[in-house]
């Protein structure tokens, strides 16, 4: 059976057979051609006939794909490439052998776009007949030229039109654009009409203005500057929005603010594009979050063991990926559970005042304290307070993951008692009563706080819940390493 690599040159060897098939000639037309070929002039560049097209695509380690026979004459081609008759009475393709044709074409075929217009506008300013007086020598007398002429060249040698338009890879409409362009330009790079011309359905000037006017007042009213240069952020006009303020709120707000069908409202894409564009310094703050410390210590224990000993980087390495196991575990609890509880409630039950057990199902809470909150709250603090402190206010937020609502209690400085369990067991109590949904079974998820004392405190809370029948399970998860999330 053949190989694939014999199957594939046998076929390529066939096309190529296509093009130049081999045909035997008589003795006299062999002679003759010898004949004809003694008289070429020693200066010029004469070619040896082709006799075998497999020898033109194969190189020499390839065994031969037919057998071995006896020597044949010069070859002829069944598919002409020409009809001409420049080459005494006969086409001129075959002044020149099939290789270089082919190899020629292969070569400019390959060139670019711009490459293949400038090699061919150089060839027509080598041929171009553009005198103003005809130069017919059959004719005693020039006349006005009125039409240009060109006779075309290969190798020093002339041919026809078709012969030229296939080894250069071009068309006859091209060649014609491009003899237009030479006389009106001579060699230059070939430009496309709509370069410089806008699409019919561009924005105009007026869009964009309206766009960037809108965004700007936008900012001017919501964004906080950001003071001066900070580490590894050297642009000093950035604006920061709020972290509720998207590009699809900021949208919203622009197409309202046009009444009736106006033709100059963009789109949100091209809202978006133009924001990102013209006005990079307009970004939203990202959210800060409450980073868990052992993660923190881990991170910085790795980074300093960086230049000493392996032993010291592989226990550093051991104890950090044994942390995030362990919070991959609780992370995944935490989402089984949320996903269960979304999965059951009702859509037309929503955070109120609802009565003991009157809902069969499951509820999902978590909550926590802040760790700083101050007003008046400045997030960019532009400089340290020597001699005034902010007013202290503690944030606390019980968060229902069903719903995707929070309900947070402010408590002024002068009425805190601390985080202890008698201020976070009074909070949640009040939630419980004005919040919940009255589930029979109740998860909840919270910070261990066993240096506190309050775990035992909140346990007891619990289990008077269950006594007097305002649940009928509750379940609670401390999370050790502090990765709650509201």
């Amino acid at each position: 059976m053949a190989t694939s690599t014999e199957a594939w040159m046998a076929s390529y060897a066939e096309v190529i057979n296509d093009f130049f098939a081999q045909d035997r000639l008589s003795e006299d037309t062999e002679s003759e051609e010898l004949d004809d070929e003694s008289d070429v002039d020693s200066d010029e560049c004469t070619f040896s006939p082709v006799t075998d097209t497999a020898a033109l695509v194969l190189p020499p380690s390839f065994p031969s794909l037919e057998p071995e026979r006896e020597p044949q004459a010069a070859p002829t081609i069944d598919k002409p490439l020409c009809q001409c008759k420049l080459n005494d009475d006969g086409p001129c393709y075959r002044l020149f052998p099939a290789s270089v044709l082919t190899d020629t074409r292969l070569h400019y075929q390959s060139l670019t776009h711009e490459e293949l217009n400038i090699a061919l506008m150089a060839k027509i300013e080598a041929v171009i007949q553009s005198s103003e007086q005809t130069q017919r020598s059959k004719h005693k007398e020039q006349t006005k030229r009125v039409r240009t002429r060109n006779a075309y060249t290969f190798m020093g040698k002339r041919v026809c039109k078709d012969l030229f338009q296939f080894i250069h890879f071009v068309g006859s409409q091209k060649l014609e654009e491009l003899t237009k362009h030479f006389k009106m330009y001579g060699v230059s790079a070939r430009q496309h009409k709509n370069t410089k011309r806008l699409p019919p359905k561009a924005l105009t000037y007026k869009q964009i203005e309206t766009v960037v006017n809108f965004i700007t007042n936008y900012a001017d009213t919501f964004a906080i500057t950001l003071p001066g240069r900070t580490p590894h952020h050297w642009v000093t006009n950035t604006r920061l929005l709020p972290t509720n303020c998207t590009k699809h709120l900021v949208y919203t707000a622009y197409a309202d603010s046009f009444t009736g069908a106006d033709d100059t409202k963009v789109s949100e894409r091209s809202f978006n594009r133009l924001w990102q564009d013209l006005l990079p310094f307009i970004s939203t703050m990202k959210p800060a979050t409450d980073l868990c410390f052992t993660c923190q210590k881990g991170a910085t224990k790795v980074a300093r063991a960086k230049h000493l000993g392996e032993e010291v980087k592989s226990a550093a390495l051991r104890e950090f990926e044994e942390h995030l196991e362990t919070v991959t575990k609780e992370r995944s609890f935490y989402k089984k559970i949320c996903d269960e509880v979304k999965a059951q409630i009702p859509s037309n039950l929503n955070l109120g005042h609802h009565d003991p057990c009157s809902f069969q199902g499951k509820c999902h809470y978590s909550f926590d304290f802040a760790q700083q909150v101050m007003y008046p709250s400045n997030p960019l603090q532009p400089g340290p307070i020597y001699f005034k402190t902010p007013r202290k206010c503690g944030l606390f937020g019980v968060n229902s993951e069903a719903h995707t609502r929070q309900v947070n209690f402010l408590i002024d400085e002068a009425c805190s008692t601390g985080k202890g369990a008698n201020c976070v067991i009074p909070l949640l109590h009040f939630f419980l009563q004005n919040y919940g949904l009255g589930e029979t079974e109740m998860y909840l998820h919270a910070d261990n706080c066993s240096g506190q004392n309050k775990n035992s405190a909140m346990l007891w809370y619990l289990l008077w819940r269950m006594m007097t029948g305002q649940h009928m399970k509750i379940t609670l998860s401390f999370l050790i390493t502090g990765h709650t999330k509201f």
